[in-house]
């Protein structure tokens, strides 16, 4: 699996980069590897938080998973229809929250 700093990560290093102890790896049950991966998203995305916003809201916007034209762009705004969220207007936690509550996924990151 490829992790945050973009290299080729084994589950256990992924594991330890959240701060997972051996002893807590080998325990059942552990968090799934989707869960590691949005764990690993967010965690790039809080880095990225200090740095540009609105780059973030546009990367959010463009690649979650809702229907192309649900999707509304024209005069520069990022709002989706089917989920209610307005990318250029909504801070960056309440996107996550809301995304994470409706259960959204992405198609790459």
């Amino acid at each position: 699996m490829q992790g945050f700093k973009g290299v080729m990560m084994t589950r256990k290093e992924m594991l330890k980069e959240l701060g997972f102890t051996n002893d807590m790896i080998l325990e059942q049950p552990i968090i799934s590897d989707e869960e590691v991966m949005f764990i690993l998203l967010v965690r790039k995305l809080v880095e990225l938080a200090d740095k540009d916003q609105l780059l973030i809201r546009a990367k959010l916007w463009q690649e979650h998973d809702c229907p192309l034209n649900a999707k509304y762009a024209d005069d520069g705004e990022m709002q989706c229809l089917a989920c209610g969220i307005d990318f250029k207007r909504h801070p960056v936690d309440t996107i996550l929250y809301k995304l994470i509550k409706n259960e959204k996924r992405f198609k790459c990151f």
